[in-house]
């Protein structure tokens, strides 16, 4: 008696999975897209529709484009600059925390944490394994980092010495030797939170910049900005522009932008 082995059930695309194919996107995209777009899951896209999820795919492509374009010019500067004299000069003058203005390891290590994801686009779980990718990012410091040993206070230095050594691209000058000037000059408060590449993405992909996002919201054109008050400053706004009291929908959507553009730049 013959044995028929068991069919493999057919796979039957739905309409996620037939737009997807269309756009030349994931189903996950899709799905998305019509969250988004307060459009049904199981319909298909309109033509309409379609045209503005490949608008929305390219200006994604050329926003990483954009992003990894600084990454590299940023990478190139901080290889310049990261000499090992650059990188002793660092080292000696580098504060413990009883010499300056009290900042906690967990400062540090984000500090340092925030600028190796802007530079390679993974966020690492440990200091210990960002330590390792800035040396790799950065291999002629790695000499003067031997000086930190595995003690808690040590962890905090070489922590504030990789963030330091992977913003010589962006920090003017050699390294004050007061500790109080050392913590202005390597802007350690300004850069908290701070963990997206620069700006250059942005402007090749038509996103909103700072300062247009600041002038939305009413908010200063300069200086540090608290996340609280970026979104106090949107629903300030927001309360008369939302569609539902009689407000403009486009106005909305800017506003909406504008606070999410400053919270992901993490100016506080």
């Amino acid at each position: 008696m013959a044995f028929d082995p068991p069919r493999r059930p057919t796979f039957e695309p739905d309409a996620n999975d037939l737009d997807a194919k269309a756009c030349k996107t994931t189903a996950g995209r899709v799905v998305s897209f019509k969250r988004r777009h307060g459009l049904a899951r199981g319909d298909r896209l309109s033509a309409a529709a379609c045209a503005l999820l490949l608008q929305e795919l390219e200006a994604d492509r050329v926003y990483r484009k954009g992003e990894q374009l600084a990454q590299a010019q940023a990478l190139a500067l901080i290889a310049e600059r990261a000499t090992p004299e650059a990188a002793a000069a660092v080292a000696a003058v580098l504060p413990c925390r009883a010499a300056g203005p009290w900042v906690s390891g967990y400062e540090a290590e984000a500090y340092l944490l925030n600028r190796v994801q802007a530079l390679t686009g993974k966020r690492y779980a440990t200091a210990g394994a960002a330590c390792l990718k800035a040396a790799a990012l950065a291999p002629a410091a790695a000499l003067a980092a031997e000086a930190f040993k595995a003690s808690r206070l040590d962890r905090f230095r070489r922590d504030l010495f990789w963030g330091v050594i992977l913003r010589l691209d962006q920090l003017q000058g050699p390294p004050p030797a007061d500790p109080e000037a050392f913590y202005s000059w390597c802007q350690l408060k300004a850069y908290k939170g701070h963990h997206t590449a620069p700006s250059l993405g942005d402007l090749l992909a038509g996103r909103m910049q700072e300062a247009a996002a600041r002038a939305l919201l009413d908010l200063p054109a300069t200086g540090p900005l608290d996340p609280g008050a970026i979104r106090s400053a949107y629903r300030a706004q927001a309360r008369t522009a939302h569609p539902d009291v009689g407000g403009d929908r486009y106005r909305f959507e800017q506003l909406a932008a504008a606070r999410d553009r400053l919270l992901l730049v993490g100016v506080t």
